[in-house]
C-alpha cells in the first residue's frame, strides 16, 4: 500500500501518466518506469499468462506528446505501428523512453529492462487536424442498418478462445451491430477505472476498447 501511494503521488508530478519526466535530449523526450503495480489496470490485458502493454496505450503516448508540445493545436495520430511486443513484469519492470523528431512529427517508443539495450516498441507521427468540425451522426438509424447483433458475453468469447486474458477493465464492449465491413459499439467504462480517465486524453482501457470492433468487422 505504501508503495502504492508513493507511485501515485509521483504520478501526480508529471505532465501525463504515459510521458513522465522529461529528459534532456536534443529531441524532446520523456522517460519513466512502466510499473504494474501503479499502472494496476494493465494486470486486466494479458495473453497466455502475461501481461502485455495495450497497442492503444502507444496511440495515447502520441495524443499525450501533441497536448504537451501543441496546446493550442489539434492533431492525430497516424501511421503507427507495433514493432515488438512490450512484456510489463513486477520482477523486471521497464524503463520506458518517449522521444518526438520535432521536424517530421514522428515519435518513438523504446524500453529497456535494466541494461543498455533499447527496444524500438512502437513508432507514429502526428498530424494536425483541419479546423472543420466533423459531421454529426444518427446513431439510431446507423444502429437499425446492422442486423446482426453480439452481447458482451458472445463477443468477448472469441477472444477468450484465442488466449487473450482481458480482465474487467479491458472488457467494455457490452453490445455490437455489425454487417461486413461497418460496426457500431456501445462501450461502458468500468468503475474501477473512472476515477483515472482525467489523467489521459483518452484512457488506454477506453482506446483499447474501440480497437476490439475491429474484430467485429
Amino acid at each position: 500500500l505504501l508503495l502504492r501511494a508513493s507511485a501515485r503521488e509521483r504520478l501526480d508530478a508529471i505532465p501525463h501518466p504515459l510521458l513522465g519526466q522529461r529528459v534532456a535530449a536534443e529531441q524532446p523526450t520523456w522517460q519513466f518506469q512502466l510499473d504494474p503495480r501503479l499502472f494496476d489496470y494493465l494486470h486486466d490485458h494479458q495473453i497466455w499468462d502475461s501481461i502485455v502493454f495495450p497497442g492503444a496505450g502507444y496511440g495515447e503516448i502520441g495524443l499525450a506528446i501533441a497536448a504537451q508540445l501543441f496546446p493550442d493545436q489539434r492533431y492525430v495520430v497516424e501511421e503507427l505501428e507495433i514493432k515488438k511486443a512490450l512484456f510489463v513484469s513486477e520482477d523486471s519492470v521497464p524503463t520506458i523512453r518517449v522521444t518526438f523528431d520535432a521536424e517530421r512529427k514522428f515519435f518513438t517508443v523504446h524500453s529497456t529492462v535494466g541494461n543498455d539495450v533499447w527496444d524500438l516498441n512502437s513508432r507514429g507521427r502526428l498530424i494536425e487536424m483541419p479546423a472543420d468540425k466533423p459531421n454529426t451522426v444518427d446513431l439510431a438509424t446507423i444502429r437499425n442498418s446492422l442486423p446482426d447483433h453480439f452481447d458482451h458475453e458472445a463477443y468477448y468469447a472469441d477472444f477468450d478462445a484465442a488466449g487473450y486474458q482481458f480482465g474487467p477493465r479491458f472488457r467494455q464492449i457490452t453490445n455490437l451491430w455489425r454487417v461486413d465491413g461497418e460496426v457500431l459499439a456501445e462501450i461502458t467504462v468500468p468503475e474501477e477505472i473512472r476515477e483515472t480517465v482525467d489523467q489521459y486524453r483518452i484512457h488506454p482501457a477506453v482506446l483499447d476498447a474501440c480497437f476490439h470492433v475491429f474484430k467485429g468487422m
